[in-house]
Formats: C-alpha cells, sequence, structure tokens
C-alpha cells in the first residue's frame, strides 16, 4: 500500500491486491450458490405446479385452468404479462419518433 500526499492536500492512495483482480484463466469455475438456490427453487415451483394439476386433474376431475394451482392468480399474472410486452412494443416502436410536437414535452434548444 501506497499513500502520496501532494502539498494541496490531495492524497493518492494505491493498495495492490491479487483479490482485487480476476484471475486470468477463468478462475475457479463453477455455480455461484445464488445459481444453485435458483435452479432448485425454480425446480421446487415446476414440482409444485405439475403435482398440484395431477392431483386436481385425477383426484378433483378438474379441467381446463381448474387443474392449476390459484388459477386467478395465474391468469392475472398472464393479463400482466401481456399488458407488459404491449407496452414494451410501444416504447420501442415510438423511440424513433419526434416528441418535439407531442403535448407536454419540453421544446428542443
Amino acid at each position: 500500500m501506497d499513500v502520496i500526499e501532494d502539498p494541496t492536500c490531495q492524497f493518492t492512495i494505491t493498495i495492490k491486491a491479487s483479490e482485487a483482480c480476476q484471475v486470468k484463466g477463468g478462475g475457479g469455475g463453477g455455480m455461484t450458490g445464488g445459481a444453485v438456490f435458483v435452479i432448485i427453487f425454480l425446480v421446487l415451483i415446476i414440482v409444485y405446479v405439475i403435482g398440484v394439476m395431477l392431483y386436481n386433474r385425477f383426484k378433483n376431475q378438474q379441467t381446463g385452468l381448474a387443474m392449476l394451482p390459484h388459477p386467478s392468480f395465474w391468469v392475472l399474472l398472464f393479463g400482466f404479462f401481456v399488458i407488459g410486452c404491449k407496452s414494451s412494443w410501444n416504447f420501442v416502436r415510438s423511440c424513433g419518433r419526434d416528441k418535439s410536437s407531442s403535448p407536454g414535452s419540453y421544446d428542443s434548444v
């Protein structure tokens, strides 16, 4: 560690540490704990949904959307997904348009 003080009360600190730099050649490899958690979480959700669907189909004799666990949630989630896609598409389409004539926008300088 080097500390250099200039006459104007400005300090320059240089710290050399191998932990601060990425190891060349790929490092240790492997997955992080967060990646393992996400994979396990997604697998558990898929197993849960499929298990409930099979239970509702064969034990409760339900068909269609009634087989899903919490069907109102999934229908609402799909609706939000569609709204998000439409909003994103409209945003992308409007990026190339001139905004100077639209109401509520600032004048160009």
